[in-house]
């Protein structure tokens, strides 16, 4: 017999809630506790502050992205036939949370593989290759790639929205916020890029995984709720 992968939304959305508790509090509690990476300075300070630790929210966050794939993936598929406009949206959801882990992915190989080899590379001459991918640099090349990622993150679950058009207010509201939260962090970043390594910077971090996390929590529970009637949505 074949084996079948009965995805729902109520699966998708725990795998993103336990993402980003992962990826969020919990790394950052470990990171400031046992391996604090000090503000960007220079290459040469990275390195001698590096540790593997420091790779850890990083590989939580494969774990995140795959969870939040499956979960667009789940509305997609439990919701597909409502209306036209609605597949549409899903369609273009898909899309865009492809789009999204794509990038994403490519920047957490660099900070799990390819930065701690320049890092721990003794031969020298990786200098410039370090202050252009690390993520203790925000003016690198990976955050540039991560504040546009999770900007079209952003776009691919406000269109989730008609799925909750008619039961649920709440969530369409969380999801415009949270659009526009990552439109203005994407602005604010091509504008001073520094501004994520700051106090303020964290704190605004904290906050968004707040959001995210209340998200993936209603929508687990409009989901489990409204799961036995077809007409939900």
């Amino acid at each position: 017999m074949p084996f079948k992968f009965n995805l729902n939304i109520r699966i998708g959305a725990l795998l993103t809630l336990i993402g980003f508790i992962l990826s969020g509090p919990v790394a950052v509690a470990i990171l400031l506790n046992f391996a604090p990476q000090p503000t960007w300075q220079s290459a040469e300070a990275f390195k001698a502050n590096f540790n593997w630790l420091q790779t850890l929210p990083y590989f939580f966050g494969f774990y995140l992205v795959s969870g939040l794939v499956l979960l667009v993936f789940a509305h997609k598929n439990e919701y597909k036939g409502r209306s036209h406009d609605l597949d549409n949206a899903l369609n273009l959801a898909f899309a865009s949370i492809l789009l999204f882990a794509g990038l994403i992915l490519f920047n957490y190989i660099c900070q799990t593989t390819f930065v701690p080899h320049m890092a721990l590379d003794t031969s020298g001459g990786n200098d410039d290759l370090i202050s252009g991918f690390s993520m203790s640099n925000p003016r690198s090349l990976s955050w540039s790639i991560e504040m546009w990622g999770y900007a079209i993150l952003g776009k691919a679950f406000w269109l989730l929205s008609g799925c909750y058009a008619k039961t649920n207010k709440v969530i369409p509201a969380l999801l415009s916020a949270n659009l526009i939260l990552s439109i203005a962090s994407l602005i604010w970043s091509i504008i001073n890029p520094e501004w994520v390594e700051t106090t303020l910077g964290l704190i605004l971090f904290m906050i968004w995984n707040a959001l995210m996390m209340l998200i993936a929590w209603l929508m687990y529970m409009h989901a489990r709720t409204n799961q036995a009637s077809p007409e939900f949505g």
